[in-house]
Parts: C-alpha cells; sequence; structure tokens
C-alpha cells in the first residue's frame, strides 16, 4: 500500500484481522503445537524454547534477560559469578536448558537477587549479552527528560486545573495526567 501511494500518489484500504494478527504473534507456541499436536502449558513471560529469556527480579528492580544462544548464557553466567552453572552438563546447551527449566530458573532467580540492575545491564552491554532494565514510569521519565525537556507539557484538563501530560510526537497525543501541586 505504501510503495502503491508513493508511485500513483493514490490510498489504498488495507484489511487485517485481528485474530490473524493475534495467531501470527504465536509463532513459537503455534509452531509447537502444530508440531506436536499437544496443548503447550503456558509459561508466562517465559520463552517456550529458549531458556532464560523472561523477567528477573534483582536487588533493586526487574530485569529481562534474553540469551539467545550458549556462548550468551556463558557470559551471562560469568556476570554473575555462576560459570560453574554454563560448565554443568544439565545446562550447558539451550536444548538441556529447556529440559531442566525447572532446575535452572530458581538458581537464577535466587542469584539474580543479589546484583542491582544497572550493574547487570552495564555488563551485559559490554558482553553483548541481550537483555535490559524494565523501569518504572519514574525512571523512565526521569531519564527520558535528561534527553529532552518537552517530553512532558502543562495542560489545563476538561476541569480547568493544570496538569502535566506526555507530550508524544505530536505534543500531547499520549495524555497520561498527574496533577501538579500549585501554591
Amino acid at each position: 500500500a505504501l510503495n502503491h501511494r508513493a508511485e500513483s500518489g493514490l490510498g489504498q484500504n488495507i484489511d487485517i484481522a485481528v485474530v490473524d494478527a493475534q495467531i501470527a504473534s504465536l509463532v513459537n507456541m503455534g509452531t509447537n503445537y502444530l508440531l506436536s499436536k499437544e496443548d503447550p502449558d503456558r509459561v508466562g513471560n517465559e520463552h517456550a524454547n529458549i531458556v532464560p529469556y523472561q523477567v528477573f527480579e534483582v536487588n533493586d528492580g526487574h530485569l529481562n534477560v534474553a540469551i539467545g544462544n550458549d556462548e550468551q548464557f556463558k557470559k551471562f553466567c560469568d556476570i554473575i559469578n555462576r560459570s560453574d552453572l554454563s560448565e554443568n552438563q544439565k545446562y550447558s546447551t539451550n536444548i538441556m536448558r529447556v529440559s531442566n527449566r525447572s532446575q535452572l530458573i530458581p538458581i537464577l532467580k535466587q542469584e539474580l537477587k543479589k546484583h542491582k540492575k544497572d550493574y547487570l545491564v552495564d555488563k551485559m552491554e559490554k558482553m553483548k549479552v541481550p537483555g535490559g532494565p524494565i523501569n518504572k514510569l519514574s525512571e523512565v521519565f526521569a531519564y527520558l527528560n535528561g534527553l529532552n525537556p518537552f517530553l512532558s507539557i502543562e495542560a489545563k484538563t476538561h476541569l480547568e486545573s493544570v496538569a502535566q501530560i506526555a507530550a508524544g510526537p505530536s505534543q500531547g497525543s499520549i495524555v497520561l495526567l498527574r496533577k501538579l501541586n500549585r501554591s
């Protein structure tokens, strides 16, 4: 449709069924079902075929860990001072980590609670281990407002009080209200 518009100047209708889009997002679990004909267990934020690939609680918040291969797992274990885990045959390959998920994940949960989020993110970035922080909104706005002070603006609400809103790309397209204390 975009190419057509660029070439002809005319728009086109795009018809996408929401259910089709949702089914497409089930690529991993859907493929597992289609191959095995068995309903998979619910895994929440965990990845069905890759371990560890999920959210973990850390000392001061939460961290998303997205280990995609055995070398990344080895580096991750070095970061958390548990190289013994990557050397253990039960966890040395992704296939083994998936098979032994119920034993490995509690160990990782315990270990990760010992570390602060910023420390882990810094080490993971330096060692090219995929993942990242899960920030509270206070952390998001503190960081983003440091980069661009115009990400929040003051506006009058329908009640004529003044509120601070998150300014989206069009200066106010995303509205998150927080009443300001006025003296």
